[in-house]
Parts: C-alpha cells; structure tokens; sequence
C-alpha cells in the first residue's frame, strides 16, 4: 500500500473491504492498493461470483433438504424450469438478473452441475453427446438458444475430454480448481504490482504456479474441513427429520 501501516488499518475502506465481503456484497477497493496496476484500485476481480454462488448453494442445499436425492423427477423437473426461463428472451424468473449473459447464464450453469450430479449413474457423456451439442450449436446460432448451447457444448466437451483415460493419469490428488480461480486475479495484481507489464505469456505461467500453490495450501486447510463440515451437518440434519417423520408417522 502507499499508505503507512497505521494509516492503512485505521481507514473506513479497509473495514467496509472486510464487513462487505464477509457478507457477500463485493467491495473492490483497498486503500492505497495496485493504485498503478493496468486494473486500476481492483483488489480481486474473482469476488464478483461469490454473492450469486452463495445464493445458489443456499437454494441446492434446501432443495435437498426438502425434495431429497432420491427424487429425481422433481430435481429434473426445476433444472427443466430454469433452463426454459434462462432461454427466455424476457426472463421469468431471474430477470433480475439483467441482461449479463456472464450473470443471467450463471442459474443454468449451475442447475447443469447439480442435474449431472443428480443423473450420474445415467448419463454418459461421449464423443457422440458432443458432437449432437455442436451441430445443437449451429442450429440455435442467432436464436436466443445460442449462449446456452454453446454453453451446454462446451461443459460437455471439458468433461468429455477430461474422463480420458490419458487425461485421467494427471488427474490431482485435490480439486483445486475453485481455488486457483479464486487466487487468481490476486495473484495477477500481485504480479503486475511487483514486476510491471511483462510479456503475456511469462505474466502467466508466473501467476499460475503461485496460483496453483496457493490453492493447493488452501483446499488443505479451508476447503476440505469446511467440505467435511457440511457433509456432517447436512447428515445430521436430514438423520433427525427422519427421526421427526418416524415421530409422527408413529403417532399416526
């Protein structure tokens, strides 16, 4: 930071940076910070996800809590729903989501990952799934179908190539991946801030071995318990509502 140590901690941007990210409404701004980086004042770009994330994970999770895994149907039934509204040109139901397909788009996406979880023992992604979503593709080009095609193209072909049995030998040991998403932009600011415009190429590969570290210390030490934390919870909340329907269904 430009600024001293003391003046640093003792400026109101620096508690409305935390209070504002702890409750997931994103602050760009640190006092005194990357203040000559090409993304002038931006702390991390990455945090801007972190408030819709929330919400959708608030909603997976009730869902579960109320539908359970075991009904299917109805799981399928609500990612049905929210890619129809998604492909709306007038959305329904995430319409206050503006016109950002970077945004409107994230509802699908995720409802996508939940539906492969849900359907895992029978879906099987091949080389013929993908290329039936290509030629989907430039069917739907210059329909409102098109970002979402292209989308659902190209999530299916990442996971296409990597359930490979080459690709599947390099396979980490830990999922890191959110984590170097997250680190990412810092790590890129941080970069810049130290070294100045260096060539695109070098800027990367130096961003993503820190990266790639720092993920990895911090799936280990906040992902993974808070992994663990959750699946201990969600069972001991769904052990005593069954407990609760044994309860009454006893009294019945």
């Amino acid at each position: 930071t430009l600024l001293s140590i003391k003046e640093y901690f003792l400026t109101q941007d620096y508690f409305n940076y935390l209070k504002n990210n702890m409750l997931f409404r994103t602050e760009w701004k640190l006092p005194g910070l990357f203040t000559r980086n090409l993304y002038k004042d931006a702390i991390n770009g990455s945090l801007w996800s972190l408030h819709y994330e929330m919400y959708a994970y608030l909603y997976l999770m009730l869902s579960f809590l109320v539908i359970k895994i075991k009904r299917r149907l109805l799981f399928n039934l609500i990612f049905i729903i929210i890619l129809i509204d998604s492909s709306l040109s007038t959305r329904i139901i995430f319409n206050q989501l503006g016109n950002d397909p970077a945004i409107y788009l994230l509802p699908f996406s995720f409802a996508s990952g939940a539906f492969f979880a849900v359907n895992a023992k029978w879906i099987k992604i091949s080389s013929i799934t993908v290329l039936f979503l290509f030629i989907l593709f430039i069917i739907a080009k210059k329909t409102n179908l098109e970002e979402i095609a292209l989308l659902a193209f190209f999530c299916n072909l990442t996971v296409y190539i990597s359930s490979l049995k080459l690709l599947l030998k390099f396979k980490p040991k830990f999922d890191i991946s959110y984590g170097i998403y997250l680190w990412g932009f810092l790590v890129q600011q941080i970069v810049y801030h130290l070294f100045g415009k260096l060539y695109a190429g070098t800027h990367f590969i130096i961003s993503l071995i820190i990266s790639v570290i720092i993920a990895y210390i911090s799936f280990i030490s906040i992902e993974k318990p808070f992994i663990t934390l959750g699946r201990k919870t969600f069972n001991l909340i769904d052990l005593k509502l069954l407990k609760l329907k044994n309860h009454f269904t006893n009294i019945d």
